[in-house]
């Protein structure tokens, strides 16, 4: 698996199509998953053991689909979103968001054979 990370808009998926063309599998933006599945459930949020552990839940659920998606012979690609390094939000649900979908990335980066973070269209190799 390969990440890309970045900001919004801010080419990552260009950078991507001009490295691989058609020849990948992609992932676009498994955060956009975490944001559904933490607003579709009514939770104790943060501050009892149910935040703590739904958030084990989801992000276990999400690495495992990402992860078993990976094939031989093509490329996987996962496109994510940064998204820790903005304001912080007030809203429970988005802060739990911004947590799931930060520790998702760490678990992805882990796993993936090379990650890029992508600033104004420019690739730049991390791993």
């Amino acid at each position: 698996m390969i990440l890309y990370v970045g900001g919004k808009a801010q080419g990552m998926e260009e950078a991507v199509h001009a490295e691989y063309g058609e020849n990948c599998d992609r992932i676009l933006y498994p955060e956009r998953e975490i944001r559904e599945r933490i607003l579709e459930r009514d939770f104790a949020i943060i501050s009892g053991d149910g935040g703590s552990e739904l958030t084990e839940e989801i992000l276990t659920k999400s690495l495992s689909e990402i992860l078993s998606k990976e094939k031989s012979g093509r490329p996987l690609v996962v496109i994510s979103n940064l998204v820790g390094c903005g304001v912080i939000p007030v809203d429970p649900k988005e802060e739990q968001y911004r947590e799931i979908a930060g520790r998702l990335q760490v678990k992805l980066a882990e796993n993936a054979a090379e990650v890029y973070r992508v600033t104004a269209g420019i690739p730049e190799r991390i791993k």
